[in-house]
């Protein structure tokens, strides 16, 4: 075997590491959720290309379009309709003799050209002479007939026009529901195998003075494009696309006649402009529902006529350049837009801060979908037609599905997080990391804490003089009590050492007052000791006094450790220092002692300054205070004794301190001063002190 490769070697594991390390990265909670929001996305594009959300989108076109409609009355095109008194009076259907009367009188007011959406493939009565002789003088008519197909009979137009430009298709296009929104111009018909135009858009072409010309799949128009409708086009996945379609915009109205009010004299001026010719009465259905009469709308059924006159103003008004024909996005575009809105969908949650998660998420997804619906019906102002549909349901449905799957995630880490911590954490702190999910970063960070060290007095000498179980039941008892203080005030015991504890604020979350509870936290640590250390004395228990070391600084915190077992804790100068202050009581017979760094970032609690010490292992001097010391009416007298220190002058700071001594014998500060003092020590500076 040798010079053999062997399993797990070094190279192996490596490969097999950073595969891991991959995987965890690919399957991460961000990775998860994009991911799933990206098949949500693929959801909602299937079921768009197969139709089943095509009712929606031409429900929101619908929306969109009357949110745009216009109330201005065409100057380029007017209508002419029989109504039922015009049927009263004339008959039904009208004569020929009637339409060529009325056909003169439009052109006499002036029209540039007709056309006549009522059909006529036999004579009517009297005067069909004169109306043929009309058909055949005036090339400024057009008059309607019907396509055939496989399953109708086709109606052929008035004798006189069969086989010309002059005769123009009726036919329309229907969604489901009867509802038409399309409009077919250009088809071949059945029967002569001739490419003929629908009465709109012999009209329009009539007026414009040009003819329709090819530009790609569409038709130039003037000085515009016609966009031709191409399955699936924007809010159409699936249809039946046949012939040169138009998605209509239904903009504007149109001045309205009667066939009487034209006759007699009434209807006024048609100077320059196309007529339309049809029917609007009950007796003779000729009506139909349109984007301006679905939904909520209450707008009655508008008559096929006004269908011709629509197409024929968009095509005008795109010759003219003063609009687009309705167009969408190329598919692509569209695809990639309600990935993009799913992508956003999932990320809203996915970034929410958990404290606020319900608001900012919900209001988020309201907000993009505020968006997407207003970009949509803003953009169909100029034309343009955006999938608010498919991209608002990729967005909802990603934003539900990461909302779910980071419900699950988050449970899950917050067992694990409570499982981590409860056992030495105040359930608070436990609580409020559970709803933050903030658990401390693996591997550890550098943070500004407070650590508390504590130790107890010659308890060596007391656990060689106790049996094992009442010391241990003595110990738990007192560790209970230092850890209530610690807890109360939001900290964390980080550990037990012997007779020891570690305490640690400002981490495993941030606290801003991380110093002001530590010393609140170490002065209540010292009111139980003292208490605890009296209960123990009268029953003949003698326990050591607890020192108690506070300092605030950097320290590296963190899950510390092995990989099959970490702890959380911290390490650095910070925690040596606290460990060092904690060992200096037994010089100075002090019980509490703060570094001069938590003493100016405490709040609301009083300090008195022992002197500067120097700590072993640490460079330089540290300001080394007494909290909550004395008599706060003596702290003036106090300062004046240190200050008496200060300028060398032995013999007055020690009359000073004595006479302190006098008021306060049990004050460890002042006491420490007098003993230096009386033993010829006239300096601030404390040396040799610490481990």
């Amino acid at each position: 075997m040798d010079g053999a490769a062997r399993p797990g070697s070094p190279p192996a594991e490596a490969a097999g590491a950073g595969f891991r390390r991959l995987a965890r990265r690919l399957f991460g909670r961000a990775a998860r959720v994009l991911l799933a929001a990206q098949l949500v996305a693929a959801l909602v594009l299937l079921l768009r290309g197969q139709g089943l959300l095509q009712p929606f989108e031409l429900a929101f076109h619908d929306a969109t379009l009357r949110l745009h409609a216009s109330e201005a009355i065409s100057d380029r095109l007017a209508i002419v309709v029989a109504d039922e008194e015009d049927i009263e009076r004339f008959g039904w259907p009208l004569p020929d003799g009637t339409m060529a009367a009325l056909i003169e009188r439009i052109f006499a007011a002036g029209a540039a050209g007709v056309v006549i959406d009522i059909y006529r493939d036999r004579p009517v009565g009297d005067g069909h002479d004169t109306l043929a002789a009309l058909l055949t003088r005036e090339p400024r008519i057009s008059w309607a007939y019907r396509l055939g197909d496989a399953t109708h009979r086709g109606i052929r137009p008035p004798a006189a026009l069969a086989g010309t430009p002059r005769a123009a298709f009726a036919d329309v296009v229907t969604d489901p529901g009867e509802v038409i929104r399309r409009a077919l111009i250009v088809a071949e018909d059945p029967e002569s195998g001739r490419i003929v135009l629908s009465l709109g858009a012999s009209l329009a072409v009539r007026l414009q003075g040009s003819r329709l010309r090819p530009e790609g799949d569409d038709l130039g128009f003037g000085d515009g494009v016609l966009n031709v409708i191409e399955a699936p086009f924007g809010p159409y996945s699936v249809l039946d696309a046949g012939g040169y379609q138009l998605l209509l915009d239904f903009h504007g109205r149109f001045a309205r006649h009667t066939v009487a009010e034209v006759i007699d004299g009434r209807a006024g001026s048609f100077a320059g402009m196309g007529v339309l010719v049809g029917l609007d009465t009950i007796s003779v259905k000729d009506s139909f529902t349109t984007p301006l009469t679905t939904g909520l709308a209450r707008r009655a059924p508008i008559p096929g006529v006004a269908i011709h006159a629509h197409t024929a103003e968009l095509m005008l008004r795109v010759a003219a350049g003063e609009a687009g024909s309705p167009h969408p996005l190329p598919r692509a575009a569209e695809d990639a837009m309600v990935f993009a809105a799913a992508t956003a969908g999932a990320a809203v949650p996915l970034l929410a801060p958990v404290a606020a998660w319900g608001a900012v998420a919900g209001g988020g997804c309201l907000a993009l979908l505020a968006l997407v619906v207003g970009g949509a019906a803003l953009a169909y102002g100029s034309g343009l037609l955006l999938p608010a549909v498919p991209v608002a349901l990729g967005l909802l449905g990603a934003a539900v599905v990461a909302a779910w799957l980071l419900q699950g995630i988050g449970h899950r880490q917050r067992t694990q997080l409570r499982r981590v911590f409860e056992h030495y954490l105040d359930p608070r702190i436990v609580r409020a990391m559970v709803t933050a999910e903030q658990p401390p970063a693996l591997g550890g960070e550098h943070r500004e804490i407070t650590a508390i060290f504590t130790d107890i007095a010659g308890f060596t000498t007391l656990a060689e003089t106790l049996p094992a179980p009442e010391l241990a039941a003595l110990l738990n008892e007192y560790f209970e009590g230092m850890g209530e203080a610690v807890v109360a005030e939001g900290g964390l015991v980080a550990d037990f050492i012997g007779d020891g504890m570690m305490a640690l604020f400002g981490a495993p979350l941030p606290q801003p007052d991380h110093a002001t509870r530590a010393v609140a936290a170490a002065l209540a640590a010292d009111r139980f000791a003292r208490g605890f250390a009296e209960r123990l004395a009268a029953r003949g228990i003698g326990f050591g006094i607890t020192r108690i070391g506070v300092h605030t600084g950097m320290a590296l915190v963190g899950n510390l450790g092995m990989k099959a077992r970490l702890k959380y804790t911290a390490l650095g100068d910070t925690l040596n220092s606290a460990s060092r202050l904690e060992s200096l009581n037994r010089y100075t017979g002090t019980r509490v002692l703060v570094s001069g760094q938590t003493a100016a970032r405490a709040t609301g609690h009083r300090f008195r300054l022992l002197g500067d010490a120097a700590l072993v292992g640490r460079a330089g001097r540290m300001g080394v205070l007494v909290p909550d010391a004395g008599d706060p009416a003596s702290d003036a007298a106090y300062e004046a004794a240190l200050a008496a220190i200060r300028a060398g002058e032995r013999d007055a700071a020690l009359a000073a301190f004595s006479g302190l001594a006098g008021s306060a014998p049990e004050d460890a500060s002042i006491a420490f001063h007098r003993r230096r003092l009386e033993a010829g020590t006239c300096s601030l500076e404390i040396a040799g002190s610490g481990k």
